[in-house]
C-alpha cells in the first residue's frame, strides 16, 4: 500500500547512505516494525563510543537519508512527514556537539535559555546557529549525491522490502555485489588515534619500553 511503499524507499535511503559513506552493513533493515508509531527501523552495531567532528558529516547525512530517499523518488513535494524523528535526532545531535562540546569555530560553550543555571555559558547562540544550519544543509547535499550516485542499490533494496519484512546483513551483501560498486565494506574501526598517538610517539623519540620497564621496576 503506500504508506508501505513510503516505508520501504525511507528506510532504503538510511540503509544505502550507511553503507557507502561508512563503509559498514546494517545487521538488520525492516520495513514493519511492532511499534505503530514507526513503519520502518534500521539496526547497525556502531562499536565506537565516541564522535568526532569528521564523523558529523556523514552521521547526519544518514539521518536525512530517509528524507532525501523521499525527494528523489517521489518528488519534493510529495515528500512526507516521516521524516521528523530524523531531522529532530540530527539537529538536536549537532547542537549538542556545537553548543556543548566546542565542534564550532569558536570552542565556547552556549546557553540555550537565560535560566539562572546557565549563567556560565556564553549566551550568543545565534552565532553558532548558522554553523549549525550550515552543516545540516551541507549533509543534506553530500546524501542527495551519493543516493543518485547508488540509484540501484536504492531501489534494489526498496524492492527487496516490498517482499518482504526484514533485510538482514547476507542479504544486503548480495544486493550490493550485484547492484552497486561499493568496496571494502565492514572494514571496521582504522585505529586512527591510536595510530596517530604512535606517529607522533615515534617521531619525538620516545621509547615506550624502555618507560614500561622502568615503572615495572619502580613498582
Amino acid at each position: 500500500d503506500e504508506r508501505q511503499a513510503i516505508t520501504e524507499v525511507h528506510e532504503a535511503g538510511h540503509a544505502v547512505l550507511l553503507i557507502a559513506l561508512t563503509k559498514n552493513i546494517p545487521e538488520l533493515v525492516l520495513s514493519v516494525t511492532s511499534d505503530t508509531e514507526a513503519s520502518g527501523f534500521l539496526f547497525s552495531k556502531d562499536e565506537r563510543e565516541f564522535t568526532s567532528k569528521n564523523d558529523i558529516l556523514l552521521k547526519t547525512a544518514i539521518l536525512l537519508g530517509g528524507l532525501v530517499a523521499e525527494e528523489i523518488i517521489f518528488g519534493e513535494n510529495y515528500v512526507t512527514a516521516g521524516a521528523s524523528t530524523d531531522i529532530l535526532k540530527a539537529t538536536s545531535a549537532i547542537s549538542s556537539l556545537y553548543k556543548e562540546h566546542g565542534f564550532g569555530k569558536v570552542p565556547i560553550a552556549y546557553a540555550t535559555n537565560t535560566e539562572a543555571s546557565e549563567e556560565h555559558k556564553y549566551h550568543q547562540a545565534s552565532q553558532i546557529e548558522e554553523e549549525i544550519k550550515a552543516i545540516i544543509l551541507k549533509s543534506k547535499v553530500l546524501a542527495n549525491e551519493t543516493l543518485k550516485r547508488e540509484m540501484k542499490l536504492l531501489l534494489a533494496i526498496a524492492s527487496q522490502l516490498s517482499n518482504v519484512a526484514a533485510i538482514r546483513k547476507e542479504e544486503l551483501v548480495e544486493l550490493i555485489k550485484v547492484h552497486s560498486n561499493i568496496t571494502e565494506l565492514d572494514c571496521g574501526t582504522d585505529n586512527y588515534y591510536r595510530n596517530r598517538l604512535q606517529k607522533f610517539i615515534s617521531s619525538n623519540g620516545i621509547v615506550t619500553e624502555s618507560i614500561s620497564r622502568s615503572l615495572q621496576i619502580v613498582r
